[in-house]
């Protein structure tokens, strides 16, 4: 739609696509009449018009509210420059009707959160009440005599419980990554204290299994660049540890180290683990979304895939190595380096 004005905001002319766009019909005669009554917020709204076009030589895709011959209301993109067809200063307007647009997008957005706040909700709570079963379930078989066969279901129902825990935390860790703002992964965060916190998290959730956990640490303190959802990447690679490892000892070792990679200076966390390890040609597919290497096992595909995502965020590197260089069957090095941060001594978190 065109329309072009004086500077006083009079009407001079206006094709049939913008008559059409305000409900008029062609034989509504609309010059000499003022833009001030076509503009929702009048002649505040063509002032502003005017000054922009003054001032910057050209209006480019300017919302302005317009009002329609029967009082409905429309968006409308403006473009506006000034028009040199005319004997006297003119103003011409290019006008897209975005009205529809506007509204899909406010829907798109209304959904957004309605659908993050549901999965907040369920998330949040699902893991709680997984949480509580998980802790009954690991208590059960030392509180009474149990038959072969009820171990063997209660161990079903354990693993089923597990399963869905896992899901739930994942996925609520996924979300969560997802939206984590450049600063909230500013904050001075002791990696050492987040470390410890994530191994009890993973040997309590799986406190059926002999788990030994031997941690390396640096004497100075370890601070890095990150928030709270680190502790729940490390979570991840300790539990991924534990469910590919056969073995009735699961051995993992930790290493904190300093680290400088392409001039950046790192702590470097290194999750050392003794199970079936991953083929080299898998190695980078292991982060992909929903990637499972051993079907053996069960998992959501997940957890490397948040892995990833959390390190990302908070400006860090994460990859897979071999424990012995040329033999990826005997355990895997999981190596995550986090940005040192500037100033440990304030604002830091645990």
């Amino acid at each position: 739609a065109v329309i072009i004005c004086f500077i006083d905001g009079t009407v001079k002319s206006l094709n049939e696509a913008a008559l059409s766009m305000l409900g008029y019909e062609p034989g509504d005669h609309l010059e000499s009449k003022n833009i001030s009554s076509l503009l929702l917020d009048g002649s505040n709204a063509w002032e502003r018009c005017v000054w922009l076009v003054n001032k910057e030589g050209i209006l480019k895709n300017q919302e302005f509210g317009l009002v329609k011959k029967k009082g409905g209301r429309i968006t409308g993109e403006v473009s506006a420059r000034i028009a040199d067809l005319h004997p006297e200063r003119c103003i011409q307007m290019v006008i897209r009707d975005v009205t529809e647009r506007n509204l899909m997008k406010t829907r798109m957005e209304e959904a957004k959160e309605e659908s993050e706040f549901f999965n907040d909700l369920l998330s949040h709570d699902i893991v709680n009440y997984m949480s509580a079963a998980m802790h009954f379930l690991d208590k059960l078989p030392s509180s009474r005599n149990m038959s072969p066969e009820d171990m063997k279901a209660l161990s079903i129902v354990s693993k089923d419980v597990k399963g869905a825990y896992e899901l739930a935390a994942v996925v609520r860790d996924l979300s969560r990554a997802e939206a984590l703002g450049e600063n909230e992964c500013r904050e001075a965060t002791d990696v050492c204290g987040i470390v410890a916190e994530a191994v009890e998290d993973a040997k309590r959730m799986y406190s059926e299994r002999n788990v030994t956990v031997k941690v390396c640490t640096p004497a100075t303190t370890c601070y890095v660049e990150g928030s709270t959802l680190l502790t729940r990447l490390f979570v991840n690679l300790f539990t991924n540890a534990i469910k590919f490892d056969p073995s009735g000892e699961v051995l993992i070792d930790v290493k904190i180290e300093s680290a400088t990679h392409k001039g950046v200076d790192y702590w470097s966390v290194s999750v050392s683990d003794r199970g079936k390890g991953i083929p080299d040609h898998e190695k980078e597919k292991a982060f992909e979304r929903y990637f499972r290497g051993d079907t053996g096992v069960t998992g959501t595909g997940l957890g490397l895939h948040v892995v990833r995502k959390i390190a990302r965020a908070c400006g860090g590197l994460v990859w897979a190595e071999n424990r012995v260089r040329e033999d990826y069957t005997r355990g895997t090095v999981m190596v995550t380096l986090l940005r040192k941060a500037a100033d440990g001594q304030n604002n830091h978190k645990h």
